[in-house]
């Protein structure tokens, strides 16, 4: 084989391998596009990423809200999944359907389910400096145990100013001594809670201790008015108690009005008031992404997260 037969075969060589390489990477280049396709599209069904208007979720919430011109507050974002399974302390989108928006959703968090025992009452609190304050505290029976809780929400924005509201007492109700009720400390409750819940229903006495003392309350069923005709009753609140429409005012929705629950928040998500703040968001925003995608392997092998 003389020089120049050499050099044929071999740059025909190279090509061959050139080719081979060319179409092996537009091969794996296929792949990884269908990936990304068919993982997008399994995403966009079972989640969604929304940003979050309004301060009835603070401090969790749209800490810092920026207004927008139209004076609507938005800051932060979530990635939604959708599912009906919520537990309590879940954060939910749920559906309350308005006379001109049949679609209205809102973003609350789960307090009490169907056939659990619900209130809303002032208690005495001790505070750091050891001075006595009534504040609202969430009570709750949980259907099927026979524990009386009282809910400590260090996610709510303030007990102190939702504290603030004047509640409505019940003549039979508060503080027991010696078996009986002491009707110098009547149960003072929430005035909204009140008079949606306690006032219009037949509710249920249940005695509860708290802090050495026991007390007696009216509690509500949740699922039990009348008015309610979804199935599976979600009693749901704002962590901003005193700026939020929530269960209270709206009533008890249904499992089935529930668009999805929150796995993961996005803080600052709104924001045009520094280049850098929006960079490290655009990567959150995209690390929580194949986080959520990462998790969802992880369950899915039944792995723990």
């Amino acid at each position: 084989m003389n020089s120049l037969e050499f050099t044929y075969f071999r740059i025909e060589k190279e090509n061959r391998i050139s080719y081979r390489v060319f179409y092996s990477f537009l091969y794996v280049m296929f792949i990884i596009y269908a990936f990304i396709l068919l993982t997008a599209l399994a995403f966009d069904y079972n989640y969604s990423y929304v940003t979050i208007q309004g301060t009835s979720m603070q401090p969790t919430l749209n800490k810092n809200p920026v207004l927008s011109g139209d004076g609507s507050s938005f800051q932060d974002a979530v990635y939604l999944k959708h599912t009906k399974d919520v537990d309590y302390g879940d954060i939910i989108v749920i559906q309350v359907p308005q006379e001109n928006d049949e679609s209205y959703s809102i973003i609350k968090r789960v307090i009490a389910k169907e056939n659990d025992y619900i209130t809303i009452v002032k208690l005495p609190i001790v505070m750091e400096n050891g001075v006595t304050e009534w504040q609202y505290r969430v009570v709750r029976k949980i259907s099927g145990s026979s524990e009386v809780e009282v809910l400590q929400e260090d996610y709510i924005k303030s007990y102190e100013e939702w504290s603030l509201w004047d509640g409505n007492g019940y003549l039979d109700t508060g503080m027991i001594v010696n078996n009986e009720v002491k009707y110098t400390n009547l149960m003072e409750y929430e005035p909204s809670f009140f008079a949606n819940y306690i006032e219009n229903n037949e509710c249920t006495k249940l005695k509860f201790a708290y802090s050495g003392n026991t007390y007696q309350a009216y509690f509500f069923k949740v699922g039990q008015d009348k008015f309610s005709k979804e199935c599976n009753q979600i009693f749901f609140m704002g962590d901003n108690r005193t700026g939020s429409t929530d269960a209270r005012m709206t009533g008890t929705r249904g499992e089935d009005m529930i668009i999805g629950k929150v796995v993961k928040i996005i803080h600052d998500a709104v924001n045009d008031r520094n280049l850098i703040l929006n960079i490290n968001v655009s990567f959150n925003k995209v690390f929580s992404f194949f986080e959520i995608i990462w998790n969802e392997i992880l369950s899915y092998f039944s792995f723990p997260s």
